[in-house]
């Protein structure tokens, strides 16, 4: 069998691959390019907030300065809106009561 010419040299069986190794069967191809960990290094990345309030586009109005609430007010933004009807006082009971508000 020595006869055959060009004759491939078939490395061991077993090869580790070797990150840094660049010739040689351990060498790794077409390795991905690692990203670095900083923002700044990608590319098309948004712009970040900055964390100012001043800084952000299509804010809402804030509201008008705050006011305190008044209960018997009946008309403008101090007025409480939705108030729930409270009923007269209690009375109370008296099984002895034939007549009357107490009358049972």
């Amino acid at each position: 069998m020595s006869q055959i010419l060009n004759k491939p040299t078939i490395p061991d069986a077993q090869i580790s691959a070797d990150w840094t190794a660049t010739t040689g069967v351990s060498q790794i191809l077409n390795k991905p390019t690692l990203f670095s960990g900083a923002y700044a290094n990608l590319t098309g990345a948004p712009t970040l907030f900055s964390g100012s309030y001043t800084d952000l586009t299509n804010k809402p109005s804030s509201s008008s300065a705050q006011v305190s609430s008044d209960w018997t007010a009946t008309t403008g933004v101090s007025q409480i809106l939705n108030k729930p009807t409270i009923p007269d006082a209690q009375i109370s009971a008296d099984w002895t009561a034939t007549t009357g508000v107490s009358q049972i």
